[in-house]
Formats: C-alpha cells, structure tokens, sequence
C-alpha cells in the first residue's frame, strides 16, 4: 500500500467507535500490528495452514483488522490493495481455535467482514476479492453480501 492508503486504513479503524454488539455479545475491532504475528502464526499452525511470512503481509502485517471479544483475539484477516484504486483482496482470514463458543465465532467473523467492507469502502474500494475453501468461512463471506464467483478452481503459487 502506498503511504496515503496507509494513512487513510489507520483512519477508518481508529476515527470511529470501535465496539459492536452483536446478539448479547460486545466485540471490539483494531487494526493489526506486527506485535500480533507470532500469535496469529500459532492460530495457522493449529489449523495446519503454513503462515505466510509477515513481509508478504500488507505494510509487514499493519494493515488488517482483528475482532476482540473479552480483549481476547477471536479473529483477524488482512486487506491488500491492487494497482487499481477500486481493487482490493482480502486474504489470511485467521481465528483463535481457543473460542469454543461457536456464536461468538460467527458474530466475530461476520464483524470482520462487515470491518473489512467499511475500511475497503471508506479508501473508496468498489471490488473485493478473495479465494477461500472452507465451507463455514464461505457462509460468513455470504452472509456480509460477498457472491460466489467461480468454483473447482485451483490456486498456485510460487515462491521466489
């Protein structure tokens, strides 16, 4: 992201009120600091997800968003700009396996999207793309208005 995206990413999560109730339950959202990493590393090591290095992250793992519930992490994703200011991707959608509490998992992950929408909306984004397997993350994309677009595909990647 370039500098005056960054600025405005700090903006749109830290300017306004940053506590949700969702059902009976009080979250709360921040953007993502570096200090997160190594906890967010155990979370993908748990659902045996290889972490991506932190430089790969958007501005080294600083512009994401994380939902807390009772100050703990219940889950955090990370939003990469494109060379198109109305392009953005959502990627590395993260959740703590320590909450049990399925409710709570769901409302946190549906804030997380909504976070993400409103942050991409506020840098003036139009698109947001992501790929993603998991059937119950599916259903939370859907239920923040994100619509199925191709299925059986296959991803690749290389390291360089």
């Amino acid at each position: 992201m370039n500098k005056t995206k960054i600025v405005f990413f700090n903006q749109c999560l830290n300017d306004k009120s940053n506590c949700y109730l969702c059902s009976m339950h009080v979250f709360r959202t921040r953007q993502t600091t570096q200090e997160d990493y190594p906890t967010f590393v155990t979370y993908w090591k748990w659902f045996r997800f290889p972490a991506p290095p932190i430089e790969i992250l958007p501005n080294y793992g600083k512009d994401g968003v994380v939902v807390l519930y009772k100050d703990e992490i219940v889950c955090a994703g990370y939003v990469y700009s494109t060379s198109s200011p109305y392009m953005f991707h959502c990627e590395w959608i993260i959740s703590n396996p320590n909450i049990k509490d399925k409710n709570v998992r769901k409302e946190a992950l549906n804030l997380l999207l909504e976070s993400i929408n409103k942050v991409v909306s506020d840098l003036g984004g139009k698109v947001i793309f992501t790929s993603l397997k998991n059937e119950n993350l599916v259903e939370r994309y859907k239920d923040a208005g994100y619509t199925v677009g191709s299925t059986g595909c296959l991803e690749m990647v290389k390291v360089l």
